[in-house]
């Protein structure tokens, strides 16, 4: 780009302004500079409908001034949606279809077009996962929930999460359901009940009732194999006919076939929620939110110890991390292509 020639008329306040901006290898960049109220922000603003091609909106807004005109050329040339990038001063995160097209090397274009492209697919993969929004409009506002939360919840330092993804290690050792879903837990009304004293109490002492209950069932090891793995071991097992031939598994004695595993997930599942501690809990979450997570609790009980405050912390990176690793290829082929 050489020339960048402006005229406009009674555009958002500005009343006419024809000029033109002239770039060479010495002078790349142009300021326009004014006090505060005058046009700068209006200006912005034309090139800002101009990139999300509403420049059929380009008006007198206040008093509806006429005629109204947006001619503008770069090198002779109409202006396009995808020649504008427009950083306004209050967004917290900048990202549009058109950036790449700015880029002066061709092949950083190229690269940077798959890389947000696989961004996206990938980042609605977590959206779904955790039923936080990509982006949502607050106050007239856009801002993006998602790479937001995750970038607090790690801690980073660089402000997205493409710059940060080398730093994003997975212990499968230390992963949680992906399951799970973040805002059931997290959500501002959910994550006010699970911190009130009366629920840290009541969930200290279902934890010890839970493990009394799972004492007597020596073929469980906490952390490791618990109720839930169980029942994944059983949903699996059914799924590929393991029960024929007289094929057997051994738990603390011989199970012969698929009921008798059934009723010892049963009666496991029966003396938890047959406690005084359990049914404390579930009065504590009796409306529709807490409904949600007393169904997390019951289907997931290795998640109660996480539900202790000083957890919260970790358990918001677990969920993240046992998220990503369940969509481990998708991930591996972001990183490397950010990487590269």
């Amino acid at each position: 780009m050489n020339e960048l020639i402006i005229n406009i008329q009674n555009n958002f306040g500005i009343d006419k302004l024809s000029t033109k901006f002239v770039f060479s290898n010495t002078n790349k960049v142009n300021v326009v500079y004014a006090k505060n109220g005058l046009m700068k922000t209006s200006f912005a603003k034309i090139f800002n409908k101009i990139q999300e091609g509403k420049e059929t909106e380009i008006k007198d807004e206040i008093f509806g001034k006429t005629p109204i005109e947006t001619n503008i050329k770069i090198d002779g040339t109409p202006i396009t949606k995808n020649d504008v990038f427009v950083i306004n001063s209050f967004d917290s995160f900048y990202e549009s279809s058109s950036i790449a097209t700015l880029l002066i090397n061709d092949s950083i274009k190229v690269i940077l077009d798959e890389v947000l492209a696989i961004k996206d697919r990938f980042f609605k993969i977590l959206e779904k996962k955790s039923d936080l929004k990509i982006s949502k409009t607050l106050a007239g506002k856009t801002v993006y929930e998602l790479e937001n939360q995750i970038l607090d919840d790690f801690s980073f330092t660089e402000k997205s999460f493409l710059q940060n993804i080398a730093s994003i290690i997975i212990d499968t050792a230390n992963l949680i359901s992906p399951e799970i879903i973040y805002n059931d837990i997290f959500d501002n009304t959910v994550i006010k009940k699970i911190e009130t004293a009366e629920f840290q109490t009541k969930i200290d002492d279902y934890l010890t009732k839970s493990d009394e209950i799972y004492a007597k069932y020596v073929f469980f090891d906490k952390g490791k194999f618990t109720l839930p793995k169980l029942k994944e071991v059983q949903k699996r097992l059914k799924a590929n006919n393991f029960f024929v031939k007289d094929n057997k598994i051994v738990l603390q004695g011989l199970i012969t076939d698929e009921s008798i595993l059934t009723n010892k997930i049963t009666e496991i599942e029966t003396a938890l929620q047959a406690t005084s501690e359990f049914k404390a809990i579930e009065k504590l979450l009796s409306d529709s939110k807490g409904i949600v997570l007393k169904d997390i609790i019951e289907s997931y009980p290795e998640i109660i110890s996480e539900l202790k405050t000083v957890n919260h912390s970790n358990l918001r990176k677990k969920l993240w991390l046992s998220y990503i690793n369940s969509e481990i290829g998708d991930f591996n082929v972001l990183k490397d292509k950010y990487l590269a």
